[in-house]
């Protein structure tokens, strides 16, 4: 079952996957705390907060900081609405970068698995480019049963869509693809997880002619309260 999700999710990641010329490998690590729920007891209307730290030490790696706040409102027991704000400023260099982002995550059961399908918008204010940059993010999350108690394997996948091209900044269309695969670990009922696991990012650079493909070791942590 696992392998079949796996299979499934990398077929989609190298069919929608620009054809550049030549990929730069590069290797980095990411973790990351998410944490959100309802501001009080039964209310529809809560709070989401993300951090986030990446870091390599190749030529091509991106160090980064990612804050991230936003309002929540649930419209139905597995639909929320989500409005935020991120700071994701890249470290080396320093090039800062904030963001406005709108967000749909709706979980549903497909063959009797669990998915969780989640679209964000981000609206993207990057130093040194002269525009607004809008971006379009689709994910496809699963938690696959291992059979032993509160151990899972988490599989998801997310596509990155650029809708304008900025001088000195990023390209309209195909911008990156996110696969990740790892045990999920739950404690205290299910309310936090912890995912440790492989991240493979492939990332297109402002011409289609060269990417980077990046080995994560990645580790992240979700709170629920």
């Amino acid at each position: 079952m696992i392998l079949k999700y796996l299979a499934v999710l990398a077929s989609f990641s190298i069919f929608l996957n620009p054809q550049c010329q030549a990929w730069d490998d590069d290797f980095t690590s990411w973790m990351a705390v998410f944490a959100q729920g309802p501001i009080q007891k039964n209310s529809k209307i809560g709070t989401f907060l993300e951090a986030q730290l990446r870091g390599g030490a190749t030529i091509n790696s991106s160090n980064r900081i990612l804050l991230r706040a936003a309002a929540r409102y649930e419209i139905q027991p597995s639909f929320f609405a989500y409005a935020g704000y991120g700071w994701t400023p890249n470290l080396s260099p320093f090039r800062n970068e904030h963001r406005i982002w709108e967000q749909l995550q709706y979980s549903t059961k497909i063959l009797s698995q669990n998915f969780l399908l989640r679209f964000r918008h981000e609206q993207r204010w990057i130093e040194r480019t002269q525009d607004l940059a809008h971006r379009s993010r689709l994910m496809v999350r699963t938690l696959a049963s291992t059979g032993m108690e509160n151990v899972s394997f988490a599989v998801w996948d997310e596509l990155f869509i650029n809708w304008n091209t900025l001088n000195n900044g990023p390209a309209k269309g195909f911008d990156q693809n996110r696969l990740f695969f790892g045990p999920s670990f739950a404690f205290d009922g299910g309310k936090i997880l912890l995912e440790p696991g492989y991240l493979n990012v492939s990332l297109r650079r402002p011409t289609f002619d060269t990417g980077i493909m990046n080995h994560v070791a990645a580790f992240f942590v979700f709170v629920n309260f």
